[in-house]
């Protein structure tokens, strides 16, 4: 489904991911980002302002 709606010409954000493995695997699927309730617990990799 990811793929189906990058290729539709779609950015694709996540809301609220606080899991940090699920993160990664919403990553590895291609979302171009999530929302998070504790973002100061993720690496600094995740965090974009």
């Amino acid at each position: 489904m990811v793929a189906d709606i990058k290729e539709a010409g779609y950015q694709l954000n996540v809301y609220t991911v606080n899991d940090l493995a699920r993160a990664n695997q919403l990553f590895n699927w291609g979302v171009d980002g999530i929302f998070t309730d504790v973002g100061h617990l993720f690496p600094s990799r995740y965090r974009q302002f």
